[in-house]
């Protein structure tokens, strides 16, 4: 049965129809212009409506009368996947400050239980604390810092951002989760725990086991944001080699500008996979509860540009702390004599 909400008189929050389609283009275009070039697919109407009947995009509308004031969703690139990113939420400037991104998440979060979803993530920016601050009444709590995630124009303002834009990334349990287990680095042992207890979860490290032969992973290239994630699945003895060659190559040949990358915390492998690509120059930046199918992930970075962290707003204390360890993290890595551009 559909759920319905009226937030005030003049305003309704439901889950999109077909026929909305349309009408989410008209507000991305309305608040954003051409320049909402992470989610291509939000010009696209027909896009919108296949990504939600596959289940990979699970979107909640605001409308005034019969116009589309604002959208939110949540991504599911992996249907299958326990959780889901929060994200693609926005309000026309004239329909904003009546609470209707706070009425679309709490349609989310019902929407989420349906599914049997076992936590929610989201990624917050850093040139203002206002999503910030949302997430945080929904509960969810900062886990990682992602530095220089977007391009400098990839929101639509009258000047560039005077760098690339760092996000928050959060998360919040949708169920009970008493303890982890968990192959943590010795090094990132202490701040792992403190992320885990902010949701009241036990951080216990698993006893040490048998490195398989081969990993397996994948690289996502965005060539249009200058980014790339390197997704480990499965941690062997070769992994290192397999992530440090495919890592140059990125730099190399692709002008990449900040690469991601992602150890499961439920392989024995990623404590010394760790190790040894921090000698490549990738830093500590957080980790993500049931990112993988699997399990928890360690979230790693390699910078290729100069970022002043003084510019970053953040919000909650304990984010701050965090900002401060991936800095020092990413100092002391530098201090080491990696190199910024690996050859």
């Amino acid at each position: 049965m559909e759920t319905t909400e009226t937030t005030q008189i003049d305003y309704t929050v439901r889950r999109l129809r077909a026929e909305d389609a349309q009408g989410v283009v008209d507000c991305v275009r309305g608040i954003y212009g051409d320049s909402y070039i992470i989610h291509t697919e939000m010009y696209h109407p027909e896009d919108i409506v296949a990504l939600n009947e596959a289940g990979r995009l699970v979107s909640v509308v605001a409308l005034n009368g019969d116009k589309i004031v604002g959208h939110y969703a949540l991504e599911r690139p992996n249907p299958a996947s326990r959780v889901a990113e929060s994200g693609e939420a926005m309000v026309l400037p004239e329909h904003q400050h009546h609470h209707l991104l706070e009425k679309m998440r709490l349609l989310l979060e019902e929407e989420a239980a349906r599914l049997g979803l076992h936590g929610i993530f989201g990624r917050t920016v850093t040139n203002h604390v206002f999503s910030q601050k949302m997430v945080e009444r929904f509960g969810e709590r900062p886990c990682g810092v992602s530095l220089g995630r977007t391009p400098r124009t990839f929101r639509n303002m009258r000047e560039a951002l005077p760098q690339r834009m760092s996000v928050v990334f959060y998360f919040k349990y949708l169920g009970a989760a008493d303890a982890v287990r968990v192959h943590v680095p010795p090094r990132h042992e202490e701040i792992c725990r403190q992320i885990y207890e902010q949701f009241q979860v036990r951080l216990e490290s698993h006893a040490s086991q048998l490195v398989p032969e081969s990993g397996e992973f994948v690289v996502e290239h965005h060539p249009e944001l200058r980014r790339a994630n390197i997704l480990v699945r499965r941690v062997g003895k070769d992994t290192v080699e397999q992530v440090r060659n495919a890592h140059r190559e990125l730099c190399r040949a692709r002008e990449v500008e900040v690469v991601y990358l992602e150890l499961p915390l439920t392989e024995p492998g990623t404590p010394e996979t760790c190790h040894a690509l921090e000698e490549e120059g990738f830093f500590f930046s957080g980790v993500a509860p049931l990112y993988f199918p699997q399990g928890d992930v360690l979230r790693l970075q390699f910078l290729n540009v100069d970022l002043d962290l003084s510019l970053l707003q953040i919000e909650s204390p304990f984010a701050k702390s965090l900002l401060t360890y991936v800095d020092q993290e990413r100092h002391r890595i530098k201090a080491n004599g990696t190199k910024t551009s690996p050859g």
